[in-house]
């Protein structure tokens, strides 16, 4: 929560965004993009109610309260951050597993083919291949789907930003009970 005396000195819109801030975890870049554009709907909701006729801070005001409550639009935050962590950790995954054929080869060579042959070395070298394979396949996967999590099926979905609207909670959104 923001202590009252620094919301006293921010206006209402840097105050929630800065509550939405500290409710967050997630990467860094995903996580400013995410309140950039919260904050920028919430200052175009804003102009919207000032232009029709309320004072700067009741439109402020009146956007921060339509557009929810800081736990619950940082539940729904919070899914999309961590779908994008999720792709993070695949790709990373995938980038580390990719070098293991190069390295295996590498190895083998640097050993001087010793029990190229053997029965047991042609077992271990399937072995690690098919694992390999399968973990790289595994990690693009995750990858792909977590990528389509956070454009198709994101916590945000249905939400247009205009006054008077709030961000809708998906079906496949995290039924968050006070986790965030």
């Amino acid at each position: 929560m923001v202590p009252a005396r620094e919301l006293l000195r921010m206006d209402m819109i840097e105050a929630y965004v800065a509550e939405l801030d500290k409710a967050l975890r997630g990467p860094r870049a995903t996580k400013a993009d995410l309140l950039a554009e919260a904050r920028d709907g919430l200052l175009d909701a804003a102009d919207a109610y000032e232009d029709a006729g309320l004072d700067r801070r009741d439109a402020e005001r009146r956007a921060v309260a339509e557009f929810g409550a800081v736990p619950e639009i940082a539940c729904d935050y919070q899914t999309e951050l961590g779908l994008a962590q999720g792709r993070r950790t695949a790709l990373l995954i995938f980038f580390v597993l990719a070098a293991q054929p190069v390295l295996w080869r590498l190895t083998r060579h640097l050993a001087g083919g010793v029990g190229y042959h053997s029965p047991g070395y042609r077992l271990v070298e399937e072995t690690v291949s098919w694992m390999g394979s399968a973990t790289l396949f595994a990690a693009i996967l995750v990858a792909t789907a977590a990528g389509y999590g956070v454009r198709y099926l994101g916590a945000r979905r249905g939400s247009s930003g205009s006054p008077g609207s709030s961000p809708s909670r998906s079906a496949w959104s995290s039924p968050c009970s006070g986790c965030c």
